[in-house]
């Protein structure tokens, strides 16, 4: 047995008793059972949604990092299929490290970071290369691999990782991440291809503030519209983005927002929707295990994002309203409900100027509140609050619970993803508290979960 159905065998394994965890997302995507974090190597090809992600296969923790995969044709039916890259132990690799996948010329195409050693995190690891037929299943290693060295540069630049690849006028372009020195700072490093296999190093597209962006930057995106563009980081804290001028070169950027206020939501990949020329599509990690030490680690669900009079917005795929069911709508001042098996959606509409509270609770003495506060533009969610910058006449509030997922979308301006733990796991009430006749509307759905299907080799 190889490595790489060894480490498919212990993910099936384990995959009756963490799919029977009470805690465990039903409409998210995750995988069959183990570790997962950054969504990695996103594309569309052949009418399928093809996500890989980084996995340990073997425990429900960091640790061996190798590549999952499944796919979709629809966002809603996902067939888990075998683990495309595992360790390439003759060449002394350790962890396949975060990446993307791009389409050369019909060979679908992966570029990822190789680490050798704990060191190479450290230092930077490599970039390697791996191709395959058009089912996406078995991956090629090229032999020439590493195609990209840290050495390549003329300056020093440490945490060198995470390629994001794309295609323009028939050159290749990369951003990857990194952390500048004297004085350290997050960084993001530019480099072009005629081939993918030979890069050459433009410089630096974006650098931190020493001050602010101390920690390196991790998982960068680049998302272009016309001469705009949006660059998203991980720079281990809380995920962040800066809009872009493309007319004034590859330029530093400034001024930097949050793309998620929650501590949950990490390391998004984003690829061109392939319905929409004007929309990507982005899918994060959510970190967190459950009850049972059989799962650790799922997706968000998938958002659109546009880039609207040079504002960046946020909303959940359309894909998920076929799971909705069992509708429930209110404009009185307040609603009490319950989502079946503890998953539903609601859209709550009120004046932007009323405080309100929502509480979500299987129990009434172990209660999750979200909490606007008006005077103070604040939401609090759970233990965590925020200051919210989308101040409109009105403040639309769309929320999936998921168990012990929550995301939230203010506006579609703003998201905010945490996790809930309810003392046990039912049905979850929902207790929606405006004063006075103020709610707008409050719309409820209970939603069923997504179809996840496993292949066999």
């Amino acid at each position: 047995m190889n490595d790489i159905d060894r480490a498919t065998q212990s993910v099936m394994d384990a995959h009756e008793n963490a799919k029977n965890d009470p805690s465990r997302p039903q409409f998210h995507l995750l995988p069959p059972s183990m570790w997962m974090n950054d969504p990695n190597g996103l594309i569309y090809y052949n009418n399928k949604y093809h996500l890989f992600y980084q996995h340990n296969p073997f425990r429900a923790k960091w640790g061996p990092m190798y590549w999952g995969h499944a796919e979709s044709s629809d966002l809603i039916h996902w067939t888990h299929l075998q683990i495309a890259l595992a360790p390439d132990k003759k060449k002394g690799e350790k962890y396949c490290f975060s990446g993307c996948c791009v389409d050369d010329d019909g060979i679908p195409t992966i570029l990822y970071t190789s680490i050798h050693s704990l060191l190479n995190v450290l230092y930077g690891g490599q970039t390697w290369i791996a191709t395959s037929d058009s089912d996406l299943i078995e991956w090629r290693r090229n032999p020439n691999n590493p195609i990209m060295k840290n050495s390549m540069h003329n300056i020093t630049i440490r945490h060198w990782r995470d390629p994001y690849v794309w295609k323009e006028n028939n050159v290749w372009y990369m951003v990857m991440g990194g952390q500048l020195t004297q004085p350290k700072r997050g960084a993001v490093f530019l480099y072009t291809s005629t081939d993918l296999y030979h890069w050459v190093y433009k410089g630096i597209f974006s650098e931190g503030d020493p001050n602010i962006h101390k920690k390196p930057w991790e998982c960068p995106n680049l998302l272009k519209w016309d001469n705009n563009a949006v660059l998203i980081i991980s720079p281990m804290d809380k995920v962040q983005f800066s809009l872009v001028n493309l007319k004034q070169e590859y330029t530093n950027s400034s001024e930097w927002f949050i793309f998620d206020h929650g501590r949950e939501f990490y390391a998004p990949q984003a690829i061109k929707h392939p319905h929409n020329e004007e929309k990507y599509l982005l899918w994060g990690w959510i970190k967190g295990g459950g009850i049972q030490d059989q799962w650790n680690g799922c997706f968000s669900i998938p958002r659109e994002l546009e880039l609207i009079d040079n504002r960046l917005k946020i909303t959940p795929s359309s894909s998920i309203t076929q799971l909705r069911h069992h509708h429930r709508h209110f404009i009185n001042q307040s609603a009490i409900c319950n989502l079946h098996d503890g998953c539903g959606e609601l859209i709550l509409k009120i004046p932007q100027d009323v405080s309100f509270t929502i509480d979500i609770y299987q129990n009434p003495k172990n209660k999750f509140s979200i909490i606007y506060h008006p005077k103070s533009n604040s939401f609090i969610m759970g233990k965590e609050i925020t200051e919210y910058h989308s101040l409109q006449e009105e403040i639309t509030l769309h929320i999936f619970i998921d168990r012990s997922v929550i995301e939230a979308f203010f506006n579609y301006q703003e998201c905010f993803t945490t996790r809930f733990y309810p003392l046990s796991y039912t049905d979850i009430s929902i207790d929606c508290k405006v004063p006075g006749t103020e709610l707008l509307s409050l719309d409820v759905w209970d939603l069923s979960g997504i179809i996840n299907n496993y292949a066999s080799k």
